[in-house]
């Protein structure tokens, strides 16, 4: 295992753009955990990550200290995560009627113990069958070509142990799509395949925006205009499908799953929509 007796330098200038966020203690936590992460082969454990700092590494705390950190220490992650967002948009140099996606998602981690938090039986889709593990709502923040992975929150099912149960749409709403804050006159597009595709959630995500104004709609490149314009497309205002979208300047799409996949192969290959 690569062993770290430092926060490698090219790290040290962004990561300083979040002290602010924490108290002085916590930002050593957090400092330590960020450049634990950037050098660690192994999965992302608080155990694996202490082992990847040095015994020599100036400042490094006990495993129980960072377990503190991440579990009780006062620091809002909603905090972290929209300051996150504000840095990639300067860094994009994004402004007025730039495109913004937020592509939101669940995903499995299977697991073979039963004391994990949040583990249980799930039925997960893309193998047809019932996994043992974990499920987390995932998202991502898309534009201009370039992506960052932004909250991931996990999904437990409702038992009596289960406190302030909240099903996935809950959790993509209430801990993921309301918190986060663009800049007025940015288009904020939020992405999902027809498995999250409800009345409810969708007024939500429109009322978020207590004036939408109207837009040009907005053009894509031609390898991608079949997305927007497929029978598949359900307009953000009239629920129909086949609709020409709506342009407000705060767009709500969602997809088939098979044409979601496909977006987001070409999300990830880096295609940039304009």
């Amino acid at each position: 295992m690569i062993k770290i007796v430092k926060v490698p330098l090219q790290l040290e200038p962004s990561l300083k753009k979040f002290e602010d966020l924490f108290t002085k203690p916590s930002y050593c936590s957090f400092r330590d955990l960020c450049g634990a992460l950037s050098v660690c082969d192994k999965s992302k454990t608080v155990a694996n990550l202490c082992d990847t700092m040095a015994d020599c590494s100036k400042g490094k705390k006990a495993r129980s200290s960072y377990n503190w950190f991440l579990s009780d220490a006062n620091w809002d992650e909603n905090e972290v995560a929209q300051r996150k967002v504000d840095l990639f948009i300067d860094k994009l140099c994004l402004k007025d009627d730039d495109k913004i996606l937020l592509i939101i998602d669940d995903t499995y981690n299977e697991k073979n113990g039963i004391k994990t938090d949040g583990v249980g039986r799930f039925y997960d889709h893309s193998k047809e069958s019932y996994i043992w593990g974990n499920n987390f709502v995932t998202s991502v923040i898309q534009s201009k070509g370039l992506f960052i992975p932004h909250k991931a929150k996990m999904y437990s099912k409702n038992s009596d142990e289960c406190l302030n149960f909240k099903t996935k749409l809950e959790i993509a709403f209430d801990e993921i799509i309301e918190p986060l804050k663009v800049p007025k006159g940015m288009d904020l597009c939020i992405v999902f395949d027809s498995w999250w595709s409800s009345e409810d959630l969708i007024n939500k995500c429109i009322n978020l925006r207590s004036v939408l104004e109207l837009l040009n709609l907005f053009s894509i490149h031609s390898e991608i205009d079949q997305f927007w314009e497929s029978p598949d497309m359900v307009c953000d205002s009239c629920g129909h499908h086949g609709c020409p979208l709506h342009p407000f300047s705060f767009l709500l799409v969602y997809l088939n799953s098979q044409t979601f996949m496909r977006l987001n192969e070409m999300i990830y290959s880096k295609v940039n929509i304009q």
